[in-house]
């Protein structure tokens, strides 16, 4: 029996600061009007912690493609030399 979650994927956004997942956009009456008529990227606001910042980390669970492995490899080889 196939796995219910299967090849399925999930892309999230992550607090800088905290780790934490708990992250949504800054509206324009709350203090982003800059990146709501897109003069900057758009505000976001954690609610675990109380950041605010226009950088957000962005975490999935889709498999790395083959080139990515290879090449980031290839950088930390030249790294070590």
């Amino acid at each position: 029996m196939p796995e219910e979650n299967e090849g399925k994927t999930v892309d999230i956004q992550i607090c800088p600061q905290c780790m934490g997942s708990r992250i949504r956009r800054v509206h324009s009456m709350e203090g982003d009007m800059s990146g709501i008529i897109a003069i900057l990227p758009v505000k976001y606001e954690c609610l675990d912690c109380g950041w605010r910042g226009r950088i957000v980390i962005k975490a999935t669970n889709k498999p790395a493609e083959k080139d990515d492995v290879l090449e980031a490899e290839a950088n930390e080889a030249d790294y070590e030399e």
